[in-house]
């Protein structure tokens, strides 16, 4: 999906009939980024949402990481070796690098995150089993983002630190384009932002409370990795969010 003549939403290929809406960001210089990896084996697709874009993989040097999930940054190790020998940067909040580098596990396999997460499920449902999260990639991250940090790429990229559904959970705001590029932090449904899953969410109320960080940005869309694009009065329907 073309957002403008510099972005696109790639709908990679997910479970079932699925996909993982990531975008890619093309720079002034003609180099690609792109924000997160999505799963494991799912380079194929990428490659061939890319060349339907008509942005050359070989021309991706960097890759935005929103937090440490297994759908975003689990199809990274594929991607890096596919690259090689040509290097490409990995960007991360600083409370994410020690999940991707793979010095702590993952957030969502503490004991106490997973009776929080348990908790927010409907009566009788039971939480899946954190197998899939136990043998994460391990990729060394070469940039340390700071919230509010802004970087000097296709007219700006400001990092916006929203902990909650994991704690060092970025969004991305492109100045240009006006188009925030929300990770999980938000999801979209038919084309209307829905709030941070539940029971997917590490801290599910701060993950509320961190969408009030969001509610003043000038909004042309949000692109969400589960759900695809939002567009409508954005700010109104972030500050209802936020508010709940």
């Amino acid at each position: 999906m073309r957002i403008d003549d510099s972005l696109h939403m790639l709908e990679v290929k997910a479970w079932g009939d699925g996909f993982l809406g990531l975008a890619a960001l093309r720079g002034d210089d003609g180099s690609v980024a792109l924000f997160d990896a999505g799963l494991p084996g799912s380079l194929p697709s990428l490659r061939a949402c890319l060349d339907e874009a008509g942005l050359p993989f070989d021309a991706v040097d960097r890759v935005f990481v929103t937090h440490h999930d297994f759908d975003h940054i689990g199809g990274l190790p594929e991607l890096l070796a596919a690259a090689a020998p040509r290097k490409v940067l990995v960007l991360a909040h600083a409370e994410e690098v020690p999940y991707i580098q793979g010095e702590r596990p993952p957030v969502k396999t503490e004991p106490a995150v997973r009776a929080r997460m348990q908790a927010n499920l409907p009566e009788g449902q039971v939480l899946g089993p954190a197998r899939p999260l136990e043998n994460p990639p391990r990729i060394p991250v070469g940039t340390v983002l700071a919230d509010g940090q802004r970087l000097d790429f296709a007219g700006g990229i400001t990092a916006i630190h929203v902990p909650g559904h994991t704690p060092g959970h970025l969004c991305y705001y492109l100045h240009r384009s006006r188009v925030l590029v929300a990770g999980d932090a938000l999801r979209a449904a038919d084309g209307r932002l829905e709030p941070p899953a539940p029971e997917h969410s590490a801290d599910v109320r701060l993950a509320r409370a961190s969408l009030a960080k969001l509610a003043d940005l000038d909004l042309a869309a949000v692109v969400c990795y589960h759900g695809g694009c939002a567009t409508g009065d954005l700010r109104a329907r972030i500050r209802a969010l936020a508010a709940r």
